[in-house]
This record gives C-alpha cells, structure tokens and sequence, in this order.
C-alpha cells in the first residue's frame, strides 16, 4: 500500500502510508512476524494460491465467506486470523480443532493439499477509521479474511447488493447478476500478500487507452462531475510515465472513491476519500503520485531489510517533477529541506537505508517521513546531477524491467546506476544511504582582490561534517551584471574556491537553487509550523481564561507531547528554552515578546515567529474566536506543516503564507555606495516643509557627534516655527528626571541644579554641551521636555538579573506591558551590537544574550510609549525626537512600536554615516559639514566620592593639577570658590570654563599624625 500524498503536497485528512501492501497491519500485535515472514517467504511461496469467497449483510454490518487455500506440495501453511470468528476449518476435507494462538496466527504443518476455512467479520459503525460494512458502502482495508504469511495468487468473488459495484486488486473483472444480487469475480496474474476490497453504489465510467489499458472511476452519483477529469488526468499521467519508464504494469487502473478519508494507492487502483476527491489541486498533484507506484512499489516492490526506496523515488519523479513543470522545482526542493530540518533532530534521525515504512500522519512518524520521502527524494535529485539526465533515465527503465513483479533494493537500484553509468557509484551510495547527518556549510578567508586590474574572489568552503562528504555544490556570484556559475567539488573539510571576475560582485550564494541535501542556515529557514511539530521540547501556554475556547486543541496537543500549562504555572526561564506557543495572544508572556499582534478577531489563526529569545526556536501565536472555531480547524493543522501563517473560518483555510526566506547561503562582498543626483537634492527649508506634518520627527545621532545635534537644534527650531505646539523627547533622560526638566523649562531653577537634580552626568555622561543649545531652546520658548529613557538600574538589573523576569514584582508592574521583540532584523541588529562587544566566546544562546534583547526592548517600548502618552494628551502637539540612531531605525525600533501604539505620520532624519543607508531605515539624511565643540576644561585627574567630598585617585597624562602640585589623596573642596561635593559638582561647574584658561582649587590634604593641610592650587584646564 502507498500513501497518497508526499510529505510536500497537501494534506487533509488521516491516512495510513507505506510502499509494502501489507504494512497497514501496523496496529496489529503480529506486525514484526508479518514483515520478517513476507520477506523470507515472498519468493519460495509463490506457488501458494487460494480462492475467496465473500458475502455481505450491510444492514448487519457483517461479512461472511470461505478461503480456500492450496499450497505448494511439502510447504507449510499459517494464516492471520486475528479479529475473524472462524466457523470451522476442514484439511483435504477433514474437519480439524480450531488452534489459534494468542497472536492471531493459525498454523498448518507440511503436508495439507487444501486447508479451507469458513469466516466472518462484524464492523460495527465507528469502530474501525478505515474500514466499513453498510448501506453506504463497503470498504475492507484491515484484516478481514485470513491472511496467509507469504504471497498467493488470489481468485476473490464477492456477493454484494444489486446496486453496488466493487473493485479489487485485479487484471480481469467480470459479474453476473441474479436474484436482486451481484456476484463480482477478480482474477490477477501476480501474487499479493493483501488483498483490499471496496464496494459502494457507485457510477462507473471506463475508458481504454491506446496501448490498451482499461482506465476507470468509480464515483459517487453526488460526485460524477469529477469522474471525467479524473479520468483524462489518469491517463495523461499513465502515458507520462510509461514514456519514462516502461509499459504499464497491468491491465486496469481505477481511481475509486471512498466514503472514508484514506489515500491509498494498490496495484490497479488508488482509493481516495470523497472529500479529497473534491480538492482542486489533487488531480494535479497527488492522483500522478498514486499512478506512479503502479511502476515502483506494486510492480517493483521493496525489500525492506535494505530500507525503502520507492517513496523517496516517488516523490522525486511525481512531485518534484510536477513542481518542475510550473517552474517551481527550486521552492519544491527548499521545502523539502525546511521539512526535513524541521522535523529531524539528532534525538530522532535515522539514516535513508534504515527508513522503511511511511507511518501515519503523527507525530512520532513525522520525522521518519522526511528522511524516506524528502531526504531520499534529494539523493535521487543529486544522483541525477552526477549521472546527468539521460543515464539517470536509461538507469531507471533497466532497473524496472529487471526487477518488475520482485521485491528489489538499494543495492538494486546502485547496479543499475553504476552500469547505465559505467561508473561504480558504490561512494556515493554508501554516504548518502549509511550516515544520519547531512553537510554543513560555511564560508571562511572571504577576501576580494583587485589584481592587475581584475577583481579576485577567493573564500573556503568549509565542511562541519566529520568525516567529510564528497559532492558536487553550485556557487553563483553576482556582478551585478550577470550571474557566474561554478560547480565545486568538496571532497574534504576545507576546499579552497576562487573566481575571476570582470566587475566588483556584491553578493554570493551557495546552492542557491537547493540541488544539494544540506543543513539550511538560519536565513534560509523561514518560521513555519512544522518547526513547532518537530521541536524537542514543546510548551503552550494558556492565556487566562481561554481554558475553554483551547480546550478542543488538548488532545492534538497530548498527541505532539506539548506541555500546557497556565500563565500563573509558567517557568519563564522556559520561554527562551523551549518551543512555544501561545494560546491565546492576550497572556502577560506573550505580549511580553510581541506585544498584541495584528491577527483577525473571526476564526482560528496560527502564525509562527521567530523566538526572540532563542535563536533557532520558534513561537506560535494562536487566537480563535470561539471553541467551536478551534475544533473544526484542530485536526487539520498537522497537513500544512510549511505555513507560518494560517487562517481558518470554520473549518475552510482562507488564508495561508509561507514565509520570506534567503535562497541559498548568501554572503555580501562588496556593496556599492548609494547615491543622489545633486540637482535632485532639496535645501533644509524644503525638507522641514515637506515633513511638517508629520507628528513625531526623529532626529537620530552618534551620541559624540557635535554635527548630528547641530541638525537637532535646527529641525527642532524649524518645526517649533511652522508649530508653536512642539515638543521635545529625549533619550538622555530618565523618567525620574522629569521633575527637573519641567522645572528647568518653566525657569523656576538654573541650569546647576537642573544639571544635579536630574543626575545628568551619573545617568548619561556625555558632554552636557551638546544638548545644551536644545535645552536653552526649549527653556527660552517653554516648550515642553519629555524625559523618554527608563530608570538606568531598571535597564541594568534586567540584563545582569535574568531579564524581566528577575525584576521585583512591582517593578514589571511599572513597565510597558506590550513589548514586541520580534520585529524583522531586530534580534539580529541586537546580536551584532553584543556580538562586538562580547569577543571570541559570544553564544548567540547565552542567557545573557536574550536579557540584552529584553533590556533593549524594554528600552525602546519605554520610550515609545512616553512618546504615544504625551501625543495622545496633546492631539494638536508636535514632536521632536531626539535619540541615538539604533534606537530610530525605521524598521524595528522606536517608531514601528509608536505606531502600533497611536496610528499618526511619523519622519526619520539622520546625518549621512560611513556605509549603505536604507529606506528601511531613514526617511530623510542631510549631508552636514564637520562640527567640532571646542575641547572640554578639564582638569586632568581621576575622582571617586570619600566622606562626601571628590578625592584624587590619579592623573591623566599632562595633567594641569598634577602639574600645579596637586597630589593623590588630596581632596577637592572648592572651585572658584563654589564649594562641590560631588563629581558632578565639579563637572558642571568646569561646564562654564574654557579649555585652556586658570581655575582656583581648594583642597585638604590629609599628613601623617599632623592636621590636614588646607591648600589652594591655580590649575590650567
């Protein structure tokens, strides 16, 4: 039996799938007896035939026959009888004592010339989730006669209702119908070791081909508008392939509606569940994957002790394929990568010879899915890029003709490759077959040259894996003018890789159209769901009060071994350790991270972001509008595993997107300056014209750079011009500082005790001259200042104490509630940003790295919401924003976070810097002239607070107190008369000298068993 759809097609419903016809026996205890019997038997029994007989009382829902068995002359005889009532059992005639062990099995020594058994089965409604015997149908898909352990040629007649047509395994089928009944005959010339059974009152239209194969459907009367495509697709795609392959198989092929939601597919005939007869897309897709196991899994079967190729194959010559013919093979392929990095994890992989049975659609089966359809379907992929099309093709068509009608291997398909190939592909086999992992890839000593006038690119290709792979892996550089290609042969851990080019290139890729299987890096891996189904450790977490809307979702969610727990029983160490998702998008842990996303209030949604606080975690935002919302959606969520948004309105997905991701391992190299036409560019005025409008003006600054406060003050004077109501937000105050401000403005105290009552050089510290001049504006014109920044402890604490969560309880009170830490680029920014200041023992995952994203966060969510709070007080106000440039990025920091907060026209104005400047990140730069504050008085010593006065602890290099005779120890109590207690003190008061001129210092300096001496010092700043 083969499963319906690959791994990559779409999937809604439950089925079970495997290439082995009898491997649907899973959920029977004697599984293992079966596969090791069928693979030792299989051949030496082929001799084994025996005719079956069945009726069928639907209305009783039981079925009733004899099986009457000949085996070959000196071979035993054992059947599986498990789930049958035997009625009685005669050997040459002679009626024997009904023997069944405990497994099911019962067994016949060497010797009998024919065992026949009288049987019968009762399915009552509901019990069974593929098979079913009533009115509205017959489907026999589990065991429902006795089952020999080997292979027969099976004759089956079947008596069914007058109405009812019937399908089986079957090269000939013929009826006759009398006394309100039918009897249906099926004769096939192979062997089977099941043999499955449908019947229903059904409409038949059959149709021969000109090779002569009868083509049927088999629908449903409320479903015959689909019978005619169904029809025309089965035949297009049986022509396809035996031009690919070889003639077809058989005699027939039927394409068979089922009552039941399966995806079946037998020698001669798929079976396909009635709603998915009805998806568009599956006549186009899934309904060619199903012929073609006509050619590999029915006619060439599996050797299962070698593992199971023909999935793999399958899914490479119908899916990819078909992916090819819409120009898509390259998403087709990166799609199996995600897939596959999503869902294998060290903990659970296996190698590609070791896969042998598809599963089911759970969770468990999930990962050994995309090692023997995705990850085996690329080795065919690569196997054709080394043999090249039309060996890879030759290659094929031998290896079906020698091994049609016998189960073959792995080491089959080597044979046939190695000599269509004249070639031994033995190395190749053997890696790709024999080892778990896949290749990882790098790039090191990236380095462009420019020699005799020609661009040189030189990098190694560098391999994680131990030992290394040998393959072949494209590289294409991008000069900007065309695309050069070179394929590089790795057959070592570090592979030296050059290029000669004609222009400078600025970018590169590795396997940009994914033809290699490899690890993906992290910019090629999009969020999508089935990277929460393949996570090691899941939680949900559940909002308050969504108990009941969630609760449908709890057995789905005890299927995937995800933890749930409430808001008051989460660890929140585990919200950076584990998988997440969140039901409900209204939990303080969920807004903590992305604040209140933008999902729609009807239905169900999913979508899946980056874990802010992990990389290479995901998070799962859910909302549904109702409990009955989520249960008509639960069950479907395992078939759409590559979406990271998804949307569902009773039950009918309405939406789905995948995400935007890199396509192959790209690097920048050389990125040429932008640039402006001078003629273009507008003057200041037409500039402050043109963005007066606008609310909140950002004026963004190299905290050090006199020229980006410069642009500051004169934004801030033209805005205050065309808007008298204007006011100023500054990052270089804290909240607590706010009482000073506003008593600064208002003139109700100078600029000294303004300068010690807001703390200014202890919370900020950089040169009070350059905000001096906004300040002096601000004061003179009343207008208002808004301290943006959060208390500096409160920062601090978060990073150094375990993030958020280690703050004291009334202070997360305090904060910004909403906080969103997973807008695009913004983790990434951030992890630059540490990365340089953390050296060469940076971890990306290191607690310390996610308390810098929340402290970041917390940051800028600080000051947009001071920013939102003083606009939405004043609705007439003007703003003028005056903050480091990483906190005014258009993209991800302060501004986005405003306008989720208070939808109104925002502006970014930066100076021109060093490097590339996006849209994403200003709206407007200015090109401004050098501007340089004149060097800072200084006295040239280093201070620390003793006893309530500065003391000297040392001097810096030509240091004018040093050079006035001033000592370590000696404590300052005067300048220029003005007493100072503080360093600060001493800071504001030098804020009023000028570099180079002479200031009075008073100090005490303590002598050994003799009063301090009291001195004054004439000091050159």
């Amino acid at each position: 039996m083969h499963s319906c759809f690959s791994p990559s097609s779409h999937k809604v419903f439950e089925m079970k799938s495997a290439c082995h016809p009898a491997l649907f026996f899973l959920s029977l205890l004697f599984f293992l007896s079966l596969v090791s019997l069928f693979a030792v038997k299989s051949a030496s029994a082929a001799g084994l035939r025996f005719d079956l007989s069945v009726s069928f009382d639907p209305a009783a829902h039981v079925l009733r026959g004899t099986a009457r068995f000949n085996p070959a002359p000196g071979e035993p005889l054992t059947l599986q009888t498990g789930g049958l009532e035997i009625a009685g059992v005669t050997a040459d005639g002679e009626k024997q004592e009904v023997r069944i062990g405990e497994d099911g099995l019962l067994p016949f020594e060497a010797g009998p010339q024919t065992v026949e058994i009288a049987f019968s089965k009762k399915i009552e409604p509901g019990t069974s989730s593929s098979s079913m015997i009533d009115s509205q149908g017959i489907v026999l898909l589990d065991l429902w006669y006795p089952v020999p352990l080997q292979s027969a040629l099976v004759s089956l007649t079947a008596e069914i209702p007058a109405d009812f047509s019937a399908i089986s395994e079957a090269d000939d089928i013929s009826w006759q119908q009398a006394d309100g009944r039918k009897k249906v005959s099926f004769t096939f010339a192979q062997p089977r070791t099941f043999v499955h059974f449908i019947a229903g009152p059904y409409q038949v239209q059959e149709e021969v081909t000109a090779g002569g194969t009868v083509v049927a459907t088999y629908f449903f009367p409320e479903d015959q508008e689909f019978a005619q495509v169904y029809g025309a697709k089965t035949r297009d795609y049986l022509a396809r392939y035996e031009k690919l392959i070889g003639p077809y198989p058989y005699k027939r092929y039927s394409v068979v509606e089922n009552r039941l939601p399966t995806g079946f597919a037998m020698p001669t005939f798929t079976l396909l569940g009635q709603s998915v007869v009805r998806l568009p897309f599956i006549s186009e897709t899934s309904l060619g994957h199903e012929v073609l196991h006509s050619w590999f899994g029915n006619a060439v079967g599996v050797d299962y002790q070698q593992g199971n190729w023909c999935e793999g194959l399958t899914t490479y010559l119908a899916d990819q394929a078909y992916a090819a013919d819409k120009g898509e093979e390259v998403d087709f392929r990166k799609g199996q990568l995600i897939k596959y990095q999503s869902l294998v994890r060290a903990d659970n992989t296996m190698t590609a010879a070791e896969f042998k049975d598809a599963g089911d659609h759970g969770t468990a089966s999930q990962a050994s899915r995309a090692v023997g359809y995705n990850k085996v379907s690329m080795i065919f992929h690569m196997l054709r890029k080394k043999v090249g099309d039309e060996v890879f093709y030759a290659a094929l068509r031998d290896f079906y003709q020698a091994n049609k009608f016998r189960q073959a291997s792995w080491h089959d398909i080597k044979e046939s490759f190695s000599q269509a190939a004249a070639a031994d592909l033995t190395p190749f086999f053997d890696q790709w077959l024999t080892r778990p992992d896949v290749p990882a890839l790098s790039v090191q000593k990236l380095k462009l040259d420019i020699k005799d006038g020609t661009p040189e690119l030189t990098f190694d290709l560098v391999q994680q894996n131990n030992p290394p792979y040998q393959f072949t892996v494209p590289v294409q550089v991008n000069t900007g003018r065309e695309m050069v290609r070179q394929d590089v042969a790795v057959n070592g851990a570090r592979t030296q890789v050059s290029f000669a080019l004609d222009t400078l290139p600025p970018t590169m890729e590795i396997d940009p159209d994914y033809d290699l299987m490899r690890r993906l890096v992290p910019d090629e891996l999009p969020a999508v769901w089935s990277r929460f189904l393949g996570g090691a450790e899941k939680l949900a977490v559940l909002a308050d009060g969504g108990e009941e809307i969630y609760a449908p979702l709890r057995p789905v969610l005890e299927e995937m071994n995800c933890a749930v727990v409430t808001e008051s029983e989460l660890n929140k160490q585990d919200l950076r350790l584990k998988t997440l998702l969140f039901l409900g998008t209204g939990s303080r842990a969920s807004l903590g991270l992305f604040a209140r996303p933008a999902l729609p209030a009807t239905g169900f949604t999913l979508e899946v972001r980056e874990n802010p606080l992990a990389s290479g975690l995901v998070a799962v935002l859910m909302q549904a509008e109702s409990r009955e919302q989520v249960a008509a959606a639960a069950r479907k969520l395992s078939h759409y595993g590559k979406y990271g948004y998804l949307h569902f309105e009773d039950g009918r997905n309405t939406e789905k997107r995948v995400p935007e991701s890199d396509y192959g391992i790209g690097y920048f190299i050389d990125q040429p300056p932008r640039g402006a036409a001078v003629a273009k560019s507008l003057d200041f005025e037409a500039i402050m014209d043109q963005v007066a409008d606008s609310r909140v003006i950002y004026v963004g600054e190299t905290h050090v750079n006199q020229a980006d406060h410069l642009l500051q003050f004169r934004v801030l004077q033209a805005i205050h011009q065309r808007h008298p109501e204007t006011a100023v937000g500054m990052e270089m105050f804290n909240r607590s500082s706010q009482a000073a401000l506003d008593a600064y403005v208002k003139g109700e105290i100078d600029e000294r005790q303004f300068l010690k009552d807001a703390h200014y050089f202890k919370n900020w510290g950089y040169d009070y001259r350059h905000y001096r001049d906004i300040l002096q504006y601000a004061r003179l014109h009343q207008l208002p200042v808004i301290a943006l920044n959060l208390d500096k402890d409160i920062v601090s604490n978060t990073f150094r104490n375990g993030g958020i969560a280690g703050l004291a309880p009334e202070i997360q009170q305090t904060l910004p509630q909403e906080r969103d830490l997973s807008m695009p680029g913004y983790r990434q920014r951030l992890v630059q940003v540490f990365q340089s200041h953390s050296g060469p023992h940076f971890n990306e995952n290191d607690q310390k790295m996610a308390n810098f994203v929340e402290s970041q966060a917390l940051w800028d969510e600080t000051m947009s919401q001071a920013i939102a709070d003083y606009l939405t007080a004043h609705p007439q106000a003007r703003m003028i924003i005056i903050a480091g440039s990483g906190h005014v990025v258009k993209e991800n920091a302060i501004p986005p976070r405003v306008a989720r907060r208070i939808p109104i026209e925002q502006t970014v104005m930066v100076n021109v810097q060093p490097g590339s400047l996006t849209t994403d990140e200003a709206d407007y730069i200015f090109f401004s002239g050098q501007v340089n504050l004149p060097p800072a008085p200084m006295l040239g010593v280093m201070l620390a607070e003793k006893g309530g006065n500065p003391v000297i602890e040392g001097f810096s290099p030509n240091s004018g107190a040093e050079a006035a005779g001033m000592k370590k120890g000696d404590v300052v109590l005067a300048l220029d008369g003005q007493e100072v207690h503080t360093v600060d003190d001493i800071k504001i008061s030098l804020l009023y000298k000028e570099h180079g001129s002479k200031v009075r210092v008073k100090a005490l300096r303590p002598v050994f068993l003799l009063p301090d001496a009291l001195l004054d010092f004439e000091v050159q700043l």
